[in-house]
């Protein structure tokens, strides 16, 4: 997070990077891809996309051990997970996308109705499942399909030989974020009743023109949708999040959820902004969500920030977030409100012009303790864009409460880099995170300060700290671990 109050503690880690393929490895082994999970790979024109999945119809029988892979790993290489039945449960990958197991779309969107509308090796795919489009009130998209077959070219899996994959290719002729769509297998494992489809493992390489695979921190995805095949194996990856020109490095702890998205924003769940809440419905009285929807208005939260699962390349650059005009008007455009209730000069909004795009918080002094105070003051919070923006303001206070006549002092923040994490429907996360800013793929990670406002999804006797600070939320400098 950047904003013009800010504390920085620094701890010296040393980092190291390396060229390699990106994909199951570092989301951990015992991490499936939820089916059709788009995964977004940044290219330049000229390089080559290097691809292959799991997909082929059939389980791997044996067990992982830690993040080894290749066919000679064994116990003496970390702990056993079991993913796949032990015997082979051949299971057909969807029909309609059967010897097209992985689809690659281009960062421009190309409608089509019908195969003249692709120029090869493209064909018109249909949404959602990624089937040969047929005649349909929707368009469809061009994609290059692969197929996926055990022993052949696009195969590969944790216990294959990671120095001899057997990868589809495709040649860049356009920069930007290009989509890889993996079809999933059904799950295979005795006792798991909800029909999953994942990938089980999956690599992605980018060449140079020259040939040499490029460093990591080309693959990211809007939204990470994954399965841990039991509920007994953890997750303690990291992701690197991209907002307002900053890295942000989510450091997760052994976090378990059978199936679960981690995804991220600037603003957190709607309706709810900075606060824990339930992604779908409202807490019970015990601070209980439903996993599923309920009929309530609750909509998911918008996946807005992309989560690389390495140090973005290109790196982002980062800029000083700069507030310019601002300014209070009413609707006659003077800095004073009457709200009497009259129709007139009732309300008014605040102006304000940004360079970056971040939130903003407004607070005003309601209260009138001469202090500016987001735990007891009025506070407008919100998406801030470059250029003007206008925040609207009632002139009621922190309860609702028509204000009396005086003059408030205001406080408005911009902030670039905030980041909010949601995570969907995950069922232990005991050891909590840890939040880094890291400002190169070889520099040292800065603990990030961290707010949170837990008290309405904890009963008082889940509470993880003493003296209500399962509210942090007015510390300047925020919770910063270690």
């Amino acid at each position: 997070m950047r904003a013009k109050q800010a504390a920085l503690f620094l701890s010296l880690l040393p980092l190291v990077s390396w060229a390699r393929p990106e994909g199951t490895r570092d989301l951990q082994t015992n991490q499936g891809l939820v089916g059709r999970t788009p995964v977004n790979v940044f290219l330049r024109v000229g390089e080559t996309l290097r691809v292959c999945s799991s997909d082929d119809g059939h389980n791997d029988t044996g067990p992982l051990y830690g993040d080894c892979l290749g066919p000679a790993c064994g116990p003496d290489d970390g702990p056993a997970f079991v993913i796949d039945h032990d015997v082979d449960r051949a299971r057909p990958v969807l029909a309609e996308r059967e010897g097209a197991e992985i689809l690659v779309s281009p960062p421009a969107d190309r409608p089509c109705r019908g195969q003249q509308d692709c120029v090869a090796p493209y064909t018109c795919r249909a949404r959602p499942d990624g089937a040969l489009w047929t005649p349909r009130a929707d368009a469809g998209y061009c994609a290059a399909s692969f197929a996926v077959v055990r022993g052949g070219v696009g195969y590969c899996s944790a216990f294959t030989d990671p120095a001899a994959r057997a990868w589809h290719t495709v040649t860049a002729t356009e920069e930007g974020h290009w989509t890889v769509d993996f079809v999933g297998e059904a799950h295979t494992l005795i006792g798991q009743t909800e029909p999953i489809v994942s990938t089980r493992f999956f690599e992605i390489d980018v060449l140079e023109r020259g040939g040499r695979t490029v460093e990591g921190g080309r693959v990211s995805a809007r939204a990470w949708a994954l399965t841990s095949h039991q509920p007994a194996y953890g997750q303690s990856a990291d992701f690197y999040i991209v907002s307002g020109g900053q890295v942000a490095v989510l450091d997760l702890e052994d976090l378990r959820g059978t199936v679960y998205t981690v995804q991220a924003n600037s603003t957190g769940l709607r309706g709810h902004p900075r606060q824990s809440w339930c992604v779908y419905g409202d807490p019970n009285g015990r601070g209980e969500c439903a996993a599923r929807p309920t009929g309530s208005a609750t909509e998911p939260p918008a996946a807005e920030h992309r989560l690389y699962l390495n140090f973005p390349s290109p790196t982002p650059a980062a800029v000083e977030p700069t507030l310019t005009d601002v300014r209070f008007e009413d609707e006659a455009g003077t800095a004073t409100v009457s709200p009497n209730g009259d129709g007139e000069q009732d309300a008014g909004d605040f102006y304000f012009r940004s360079n970056v795009p971040g939130t903003y918080a407004i607070t005003i002094d309601t209260n009138g303790d001469g202090r500016i105070d987001e735990a007891e003051d009025r506070v407008l919070f919100g998406t801030a864009r470059v250029g003007q923006n206008r925040v609207p303001w009632d002139v009621r206070d922190a309860a609702g409460a028509v204000l009396p006549a005086g003059d408030y002092a205001v406080r408005v923040r911009l902030i670039a880099g905030e980041v909010h994490v949601v995570f969907s429907d995950v069922e232990d996360n005991a050891d909590g995170f840890v939040f880094w800013r890291q400002a190169r793929p070889d520099g040292g990670r800065v603990p990030l300060p961290m707010f949170w406002d837990d008290r309405a999804v904890r009963s008082p006797a889940e509470l993880l700290l003493t003296g209500g600070l399962d509210a942090l939320t007015t510390v300047e400098a925020g919770s910063v671990v270690p």
